[in-house]
């Protein structure tokens, strides 16, 4: 099961640029995981499904370089807050907030 969960996520994570992460979430939710475990778990897993994803998009000549490494500085930053973050918030709105992003970023595609 956990090797579909992954494929699924590889595959949209490298056919969307993004979005593994709610799959991986989800999935490890669903089979029982703790929110905050689900959340860092699924972060470890995007790591190299991202790596792979750069190298195929930068051989492909569809990477813009300098654009990607100045947002990538940003999330850095964002990123360390972020996990301190979830360190001190609680399951509860942790899914709260994870449902929200989800249907808002949903929307926004969706009306684009």
């Amino acid at each position: 099961m956990l090797k579909i969960i992954g494929f699924f996520s590889g595959l949209i994570n490298g056919l969307l640029g993004t979005g593994g992460g709610i799959i991986l979430v989800t999935a490890t939710k669903i089979m029982g995981v703790k929110p905050k475990i689900a959340h860092a778990t699924a972060l470890t897993v995007i790591l190299p499904l991202s790596l792979v994803s750069i190298i195929m998009y930068f051989k492909n000549g569809q990477l813009e370089v300098l654009p990607a490494v100045l947002i990538s500085a940003g999330g850095g930053v964002g990123g360390f807050l972020g996990a301190k973050l979830l360190k001190k918030t609680p399951d509860k709105w942790l899914k709260i907030l994870f449902g929200i992003t989800t249907i808002v970023l949903g929307v926004m595609m969706f009306r684009r």
